[in-house]
């Protein structure tokens, strides 16, 4: 799925590989995603995609479960994310300007760069190769202090998944075609209304009235 803070839009396919990315997105993606670090997203420039600190954030905390230089880089790894949250905390609450908050990413920044650069060393490697590929991605980590519209976190995709996945759970799922493309129908508008702050009921009364008069259906962006 994919959402703004306006529109969530479902869809449903049997693979999370690109061809469904593409389906979601378009052959030609634009503008810019925030996700995690799913393979599939490899195909999206990555001047045109953002990390999700959630997910680093994951990563680092097993890193500190671990001993040694690893314990290290996770506990140092934390404190970095929160450094990034603390300050777009500020920002999101209108504390600071986008330009203070680009000023004082700078210096977040650089320290993460520091650890990634010495994990990058460390004998471990599975530490070394997490570190790494940060490193190659690192330009996306740093998008929501650039991109207006974009967070530092992908946690408002996750909220409006969660009725889904809770769906899915309780009902086993859809087996079949129409059943898909109603889900991810009906999910699309029960959450879109619901960011719009829109009644549910009133529009599906809309909608049916619409149908059955051979009218336009109503508009989800009204």
């Amino acid at each position: 799925m994919a959402a703004t803070h306006g529109l969530a839009v479902f869809h449903l396919d049997p693979c999370r590989n690109r061809d469904a990315m593409h389906e979601l997105l378009g052959q030609k993606i634009k503008g810019t995603i925030c996700t995690d670090r799913y393979g599939v997203y490899e195909k999206v420039a990555l001047q045109q995609r953002g990390l999700c600190w959630s997910h680093l954030k994951r990563d680092f905390a097993e890193l500190a479960e671990q001993d040694g230089v690893t314990k290290q880089i996770g506990e140092q790894g934390l404190a970095i994310c929160s450094a990034v949250f603390q300050v777009w905390g500020r920002f999101r609450d209108k504390q600071i300007s986008r330009s203070i908050l680009q000023d004082q990413v700078r210096g977040v920044r650089k320290r993460m760069n520091e650890l990634l650069k010495r994990g990058r060393r460390c004998r471990f490697k599975r530490t070394a190769g997490f570190c790494a590929e940060l490193l190659r991605l690192e330009p996306a980590l740093w998008t929501f202090a650039q991109v207006p519209g974009i967070e530092p976190t992908n946690n408002h995709a996750e909220r409006m998944l969660r009725p889904a996945v809770m769906w899915r759970k309780q009902s086993l799922g859809s087996h079949s075609i129409a059943g898909c493309r109603f889900v991810e129908r009906i999910m699309t508008v029960l959450q879109t209304l619901s960011l719009r702050g829109r009644s549910v009921i009133d529009y599906l009364e809309q909608a049916v009235h619409a149908l059955r008069h051979g009218l336009s259906p109503p508009s989800l962006l009204a």
